[in-house]
């Protein structure tokens, strides 16, 4: 088998960057003071999972007693229309 020039030259930077890259020694880095974070977690069914604690919602509502009230009639309403159509169709 005959190596041609541009063959040779290639396996030769290929061996020198080879045996260049392995006097270098990696190191990896140090930890740090202010490195790493503590928090809670909870282990739930065999994962750890972050606990955190949330804070408290208030919800309101722009709707009066009595626009409920009519919007919980409407919506039986809508819903026995839906269940009753398709005989009524017939």
């Amino acid at each position: 088998m005959r190596l041609t020039g541009t063959y040779k030259t290639f396996l030769l930077l290929i061996a020198i960057a080879f045996l260049s890259s392995k006097n270098q020694q990696v190191f990896a880095q140090q930890r740090g003071l202010n490195d790493t974070i503590r928090t809670f977690a909870v282990i739930y069914e065999g994962d750890t999972i972050e606990a955190k604690t949330l804070q408290i919602l208030l919800l309101r509502s722009h709707y009066d007693e009595a626009h409920m009230n009519a919007n919980a009639k409407w919506t039986r309403l809508r819903n026995a229309i839906y269940v009753t159509y398709p005989y009524a169709k017939r």
